[in-house]
Order: C-alpha cells, then structure tokens, then sequence
C-alpha cells in the first residue's frame, strides 16, 4: 500500500502544472514532503509518519473540496 500511495504521489508531482505559480510551489512542496515521509515510513516501518501524511492529505483534499464546492449564502 505505501508503495501505490508514493506512486499515487509521483504522479501528482508530475502532472503539476509549474507555470501556474506559487500554489504549484507549494503543492510540489507538500508532495515532496509526503513521499519522503512515506519512504521513511517504509525504510523505519513507523506507522505513525504514515497518519501524518494520511492528515495532511486529508486536508489538502478538505481545501480542495472547500474551492470547488460553490459559496453557501
């Protein structure tokens, strides 16, 4: 599973869009910061870095959800 996740990353990493700005720097950032988590959660079989990137994802997914979804009035 870390293994799909990290290629799960990778991908993210690679379709970003680096012309688009700082948002695209910080994305890469937090990318970069997930897969090295997820690599040494592997190498030092610590779950816990895996529920910090499993948190961090999540809301980066909860921001996300919150742009898109259309202002409540």
């Amino acid at each position: 599973k870390l293994s799909r996740a990290e290629a799960i990353i990778d991908e993210l990493l690679a379709t970003l869009d680096m012309d688009a700005g700082e948002v695209a720097d910080r994305l890469q950032s937090i990318y970069v910061f997930c897969k090295m988590r997820l690599i040494e959660a592997r190498i030092e079989r610590d779950p816990v870095r895996v529920d910090q990137v499993a948190r961090l994802l999540a809301e980066l997914r909860d921001a996300w959800s919150q742009v898109r979804s259309p202002a409540v009035v």
